[in-house]
């Protein structure tokens, strides 16, 4: 299991009291402390959205509508990408990334990760019929 903190795949043995996240020793409980948000004070889901929002620092302009994300889950085409093991392994580490515009870059250069991207993009913004 990967630690939430250090991002670092090892034994996750702990769990924080305020809000569920794993951790993998003391040094990352007190990385983590400072910027925990207990469950008990998020007042609905749209605190969530906003707290993940206010972590990862995504521009507004990039956000979709969960409408609009959740529809990608029934995508059978989708399905059956993420049965590779390598295009996971790419989707993970864009997402473990510091800086995850350069690696997507890099990815962009490989057909498996262009025709992933270009099924999410077909199913959220289907090309018009004209």
């Amino acid at each position: 299991m990967t630690c939430t903190v250090c991002k670092v795949d090892t034994e996750v043995k702990y769990k924080c009291p305020s809000c569920s996240i794993r951790y993998c020793s003391k040094f990352c409980y007190a990385k983590h402390k400072g910027n925990c948000v207990p469950v008990k004070k998020l007042k609905s889901i749209e605190d969530t959205k906003q707290i993940m929002i206010s972590k990862t620092k995504v521009l507004h302009r990039d956000l979709l509508p969960i409408k609009k994300l959740e529809s990608l889950r029934h995508e059978n085409r989708l399905h059956d990408l993420l049965r590779n093991p390598h295009l996971r392994d790419l989707l993970k580490t864009i997402n473990d990334s510091k800086n995850p515009e350069e690696i997507m870059q890099k990815a962009m250069q490989e057909p498996l990760f262009t025709e992933f991207a270009d099924a999410c993009m077909n199913k959220l913004d289907p090309p018009s019929n004209d």
